[in-house]
């Protein structure tokens, strides 16, 4: 048995499918504070029909051992009677225990193995960002007698929505957008990207500034 993404508690029985039931907080306190292999005979009073100790009862399982994962109740390994007919010793509990223990190394190992994956997907995911962004970035300045273009970007982190460019406007006239997409990453990426072709666009038709914008608006 072990928790779902909502805190339920999950029994997966081979040919059987998966059951999510709530525990009893009196069960789960019970087994936090034995945090060792529990009889299930002894649950006593702590059960209540519908949750996860009476269904534990109700299958004929004899054991649990409590899977503890930052103090809390992570799962719960659930074993039946021996198929021998004889009880469980204590040489039996002892190995159970560290079984259990084993169990509990190999969970936090997953899950940490789950969080290094989920970090290179986002770094990916930026570094394709910042490619994006690098590329939409003017590589060339407008040459003017009047005036003397220059332009720096650094992103707080390793991408930012953070866009500028030079349009030449109706009559020679040059357009500056300086702007700042709403969120991070790819779709901020994406959303610039968009813009930017929407605006070179409807400045090529040789609008004014005001119906540059009043266009945009309408995308």
């Amino acid at each position: 048995s072990f928790t779902d993404s909502e805190g339920n508690f999950v029994i997966a029985t081979a040919g059987q499918g998966r059951s999510a039931f709530r525990i009893e907080p009196e069960l789960s306190s019970y087994l936090l504070a034995r945090r060792s292999p529990s009889f299930t005979e002894e649950f006593g009073s702590r059960i209540a029909d519908g949750h996860l100790g009476a269904e534990i009862i109700t299958r004929g399982y004899r054991i649990a051992v409590p899977l503890i994962r930052h103090e809390k109740l992570g799962g719960l390994l659930l074993l039946s009677a021996k198929v021998a007919g004889f009880r469980y010793n204590s040489e039996d509990l002892t190995f159970l225990a560290i079984l259990g223990n084993q169990i509990v190394v190999a969970m936090e190992n997953a899950h940490l193995y789950a969080e290094t994956l989920e970090k290179q997907r986002l770094e990916e995911e930026l570094s394709v960002a910042r490619q994006i962004q690098d590329g939409l970035l003017p590589k060339v300045l407008p040459a003017s007698r009047a005036f003397e273009f220059a332009t720096f970007i650094e992103p707080s982190r390793q991408v930012g929505g953070d866009y500028y460019d030079f349009i030449t406007i109706g009559n020679g006239r040059l357009g500056i957008v300086i702007a700042d997409s709403s969120g991070k990453g790819v779709p901020a990426a994406l959303l610039t990207a968009r813009m930017q072709a929407i605006i070179q666009s409807e400045a090529r038709l040789g609008k004014n500034v005001n119906e540059i914008m009043a266009d945009v608006n309408l995308f």
